[in-house]
C-alpha cells in the first residue's frame, strides 16, 4: 500500500488506507473482546470454584 502511495505521490491516499485498515483492525478487536466474554460466561462459574479451592489449600 505504501509503495503504491509513493508511486502516485498522494499523501491523502496513504492516510485513507491507514485509516481504513486501522478502523477494520479496531472493529475486529472490539468484536472479539465483546464476543469472548459472552462465550466464557458459562465457563466462568466452573473455573471460579476451582480457583477458590486452590487458594484455600
Amino acid at each position: 500500500v505504501t509503495d503504491i502511495a509513493l508511486q502516485t505521490g498522494d499523501i491523502t491516499s496513504t492516510w485513507r488506507w491507514t485509516l481504513m485498515i486501522s478502523s477494520d483492525i479496531i472493529l475486529l478487536t472490539y468484536g472479539l473482546v465483546l464476543l469472548s466474554p459472552k462465550r466464557r460466561q458459562p465457563l466462568a462459574p466452573t473455573s471460579r470454584p476451582t480457583r477458590t479451592t486452590c487458594n484455600r489449600v
